[in-house]
């Protein structure tokens, strides 16, 4: 996730304008990336239920669809819902903050259960 943020500022402050599909790229990985720790329990362990509780899978779900659904707006720069005051970059804001509330709910989760896993 670290990577990924790195990623982003870099590009956002790059000399060189990259694009807005590059950017967008970094913000599906930042979402997928909440999908890496079910996806390798379920391979290594046979059963996500045995490593993470439901609410745990419920936000690693809601962040990484979070961070997709807002990446979907900025890339296609839709829905224009209010212009001048609420349109798609902000609905893209407000999904990325979805996103890292999720995300960093589920790390503290998985932290309470597990304190020796620091």
């Amino acid at each position: 996730m670290a990577g990924c943020a790195a990623a982003g500022c870099l590009l956002v402050f790059s000399p060189v304008e990259l694009g807005r599909h590059l950017r967008t790229a970094v913000y599906c990985a930042m979402g997928l990336v909440q999908l890496v720790p079910v996806t390798t329990s379920t391979l290594w362990y046979r059963s996500v239920y045995s490593q993470f509780t439901p609410l745990e899978q419920g936000l690693g779900v809601v962040g990484a669809t979070s961070y997709l659904v807002g990446s979907q707006c900025y890339a296609t720069a839709s829905p224009r819902l209010w212009p001048p005051v609420f349109s798609f970059h902000e609905l893209w804001h407000l999904c990325v903050l979805v996103g890292v509330a999720a995300h960093y709910a589920l790390c503290c989760s998985v932290l309470l259960r597990h304190p020796d896993a620091l």
